[in-house]
């Protein structure tokens, strides 16, 4: 049966079963997070066999799904019946492998790559070497008009929200002259429940080759570690070998897979950012 879901500490209870894979739903359920989510559980016999959120933070909505099929393929049925659905479309999908095999008749989607879940191991993470000739700083909200136009033209695959430099857990590399050379940021970063999942990890194409991703990447765990986040996390295409590599230098593992897609009716098209 399809339930929504609005106690607190009923969904942390039920994610914490599995942080790692549910890293990004523990960290919504933050108050800065949080207005922006809806919750589903799918439940059988009194229990939540299955979880969902809906983050309805950015102009296209975002379904996280990674309870593992089979058991939440009735949970994405129910949420996209075409009568009774609470699901709008488009949005865009984080499923775990095996639910779009699962999808009801008249529904589409573009899409499908599998990405990986990786969570950091601490006591693997290498001591970072900052460059000589590069200058490191917090970014600020102030520097969200540079680091968009950044990401446009060296990540352009990327989710910004400007919002998340409140959170002073973005990084940037400058040249002398103040050139922005790589970043890298967070997409979910909650103080209350000691998580935070990194992303827009870009460096220069110019630059790149040097060892700056790897470096700000340990950086910004260097400090998330010492602001008492207790779980670390990212999600990385499987088929990016180079970012896995990177990401493996700095003591990350994979914890768990997922596809992600666009769901979407017949009529709509592809866009081209997610979270």
């Amino acid at each position: 049966m399809l339930t929504a879901l609005q106690d607190k500490a009923q969904l942390t209870s039920w994610l914490q079963q599995d942080p790692g894979r549910y890293l990004c739903e523990l960290g919504d359920l933050d108050p800065f997070f949080w207005p922006y989510t809806r919750w589903w559980g799918w439940s059988e016999a009194g229990e939540i066999t299955a979880l969902a959120l809906c983050y309805t933070g950015d102009p296209t909505p975002v379904l996280l799904l990674n309870s593992p099929a089979p058991a939440s393929a009735p949970l994405l049925q129910a949420l996209l019946d075409l009568q009774t659905g609470p699901l709008s479309l488009p949005c865009y999908a984080h499923l775990a492998p095996g639910l779009l095999e699962s999808l009801p008749p008249g529904r589409h989607f573009q899409g499908g790559k599998a990405h990986l879940h990786m969570v950091l191991q601490a006591d693997a993470l290498p001591e970072p070497t900052q460059p000589e000739d590069l200058r490191l700083r917090i970014l600020k909200p102030g520097d969200a008009g540079t680091v968009q136009l950044f990401l446009q033209e060296h990540y352009p695959d990327n989710w910004f929200n400007p919002r998340m430099l409140t959170s002073a857990a973005y990084l940037g590399l400058f040249r002398p002259e103040n050139g922005l050379v790589a970043v890298a940021g967070v997409h979910v970063y909650s103080p209350s429940y000691g998580v935070a999942a990194l992303g827009n990890i870009a460096v220069h194409t110019h630059w790149r080759g040097r060892g700056l991703g790897l470096f700000l990447t340990t950086a910004l765990c260097q400090l998330l570690l010492a602001r008492g986040m207790t779980r670390i996390g990212l999600n990385v295409a499987e088929a990016n070998g180079t970012a896995q590599h990177v990401y493996q230098a700095a003591g990350f593992s994979t914890h768990a897979r997922y596809q992600e897609c666009l769901l979407q009716a017949a009529s709509l098209q592809d866009k081209s950012t997610h979270r």
